[in-house]
């Protein structure tokens, strides 16, 4: 009986070990892993996604496989006191924007449809703390569009869904 209590708890810690020693990795079916310089995407077919970070150009979403955790310096928005409003939603040919601001600043407007592309873009200098814009949208196929709204230091960024009929 104790040989098999002793068996049972040896085999029980060797498996516990040998958890705490496995490296992350990914068992997919498919995916592609690119490089270019110190930039470096891997991705599977069915990864979850867990985070989405952006800059000006550049939106990427992580998932399961990223190694490491890396917190974002992402600015409490109460204290930047801006608000973004749209309508209406769905829109057919015009857009209408308020902006409300706590001072004056430059902002980007972006539109991306569902894959990613941009689709229009519009820098506004200088506006005023409370502004009203208007964006044509006819051009436009019905379906689902971002428009994302972000100042030019990147302190204030804010995605909004459209959706065109």
């Amino acid at each position: 009986m104790k040989s098999k209590i002793i068996f049972f708890l040896l085999f029980v810690w060797g498996n516990v070990v040998l958890a705490q020693s496995i490296s992350p990795s990914a068992i997919a079916s498919a995916g592609i892993y690119s490089e270019s310089g110190n930039l470096q995407l891997s991705s599977t077919v069915g990864e979850l996604a867990v985070q989405t970070l952006s800059t000006a150009n550049l939106i990427l979403t992580q998932g399961f496989q990223q190694p490491l955790v890396i917190g974002t310096g992402v600015p409490d928005e109460r204290e930047l006191d801006w608000e973004v409003k749209t309508w209406p939603n769905p829109v057919y040919d015009q857009l209408n924007i308020s902006i409300r601001l706590a001072k004056p600043m430059d902002l980007i407007l972006e539109i991306y449809d569902l894959t990613g592309k941009k689709v229009w873009i519009e820098q506004l200098s200088n506006i005023p703390a409370n502004y009203n814009h208007t964006i044509n949208l006819i051009h436009l196929r019905q379906g689902i569009y971002f428009l994302k709204v972000t100042s030019t230091d990147q302190k204030l960024n804010r995605i909004i869904k459209i959706q065109k009929q």
